[in-house]
């Protein structure tokens, strides 16, 4: 029998068939062929708000926007005017120049620091903290932005 990857990243295509009967909302799924799938190429927002003005044209595409990522308990905001988005993360997304002040913050601190995302847009539901946003980026790729640090721009 074949090994999986040590670190297997999604996008994948993964072939084989379906076992047995579904049984407590789980599917089985007895895999014998993974494909890794190359993401395609960002499309570019000129701000979060195009999301939530233009759903259909946004739905299910993977996006990069610059924005104000405001973060804190219960909170991942996306832009600070009414037409926030909420910002979700792969489990393996890649982050970096994570600012030292976030490792410190306190529950009830906020943070706000400004960001360029890359990830999939989600357009047809409300998302977040109590559903109040109309629109949900989740994000493959994190950077907060720095000005001073070349690696950070």
């Amino acid at each position: 029998m074949a090994r999986l990857p040590r670190r297997l990243r999604p996008p994948v295509r993964a072939r084989g068939v379906l076992a047995g009967e579904r049984r407590d909302n789980v599917t089985l799924l007895i895999v014998h062929d993974i494909l890794p799938i190359s993401r395609p190429e960002p499309e570019h927002l000129a701000s979060v708000g195009d999301l939530v003005a233009h759903p259909a044209r946004w739905a299910g595409k993977y996006v990069e926007v610059e924005a104000t990522h405001r973060a804190g308990f219960e909170s991942s905001y996306l832009g600070l005017s009414a037409q926030r988005v909420w910002l979700g993360l792969y489990p393996d997304a890649e982050v970096r120049c994570l600012p030292k002040e976030y490792d410190h913050l306190a529950r009830g601190d906020t943070f706000e620091h400004r960001v360029r995302v890359r990830g999939y847009a989600y357009t047809k539901g409300s998302y977040g903290h109590l559903g109040r946003s109309q629109a949900l980026i989740v994000a493959t790729h994190l950077t907060y932005l720095d000005p001073a640090r070349e690696d950070c721009r």
